[in-house]
């Protein structure tokens, strides 16, 4: 299964793509804006990929750059619930000279596209500090509306408290007109 919007390929994550998710946590950037605690060595990471790719309610996909073929990030659709058709989504770039690039976007319209269309899901929901401003635009011109926050939930490496934002998008609300 590969999904296909402007530059990015989302294809499944495989146990060979663990060296790059171990890079990605070293990114300090990343961690900031995902809330990774710390670095993972690669053995810790390819037990949790065998983990997550043994897991029926997740789809761990990474995000390719269609031209180059490269690995540029990833974006996981968790805790898929077939009852309520209901999933939460999470997604990283690897690292903060990618960002502006049109990735994260169109990472998520292939997938919101997926989950709406072809898992029939109907309700995807995401959580996001609230010091990630770009993000947070990037999900409102999606479609995604805040429904709340848990305020200061999060102390990041710097100690400072600050909240988590938490928003969603329903199947009826999808697909906008995207430029």
């Amino acid at each position: 299964m590969d999904l296909k919007h402007g530059n990015a390929l989302l294809r499944k994550l495989k146990l060979e793509d663990a060296k790059f998710v171990t890079e990605m946590t070293r990114d300090a950037n990343l961690r900031h804006f995902t809330g990774t605690a710390r670095e993972f060595s690669l053995a810790e990471v390819e037990s949790l990929l065998v983990k997550f790719l043994e897991d029926d309610s997740r789809l761990p996909l990474v995000i390719v750059d269609i031209h180059s073929g490269k690995l540029v990030g990833d974006v996981t659709l968790k805790d898929i619930d077939g009852d309520t058709k209901s999933a939460h989504v999470r997604i990283a770039i690897a690292k903060a000279e990618l960002y502006g690039k049109g990735y994260a976007r169109n990472a998520m319209i292939a997938l919101l596209e997926y989950s709406f269309h072809e898992l029939e899901l109907n309700r995807i929901e995401l959580e996001v500090f609230s010091f990630n401003e770009r993000a947070i635009r990037l999900y409102k011109s999606l479609g995604f509306v805040e429904e709340g926050r848990k305020r200061q939930a999060y102390r990041d490496e710097h100690g400072l408290l600050h909240d988590v934002v938490l928003m969603s998008i329903l199947a009826c609300e999808w697909p906008l007109k995207i430029a």
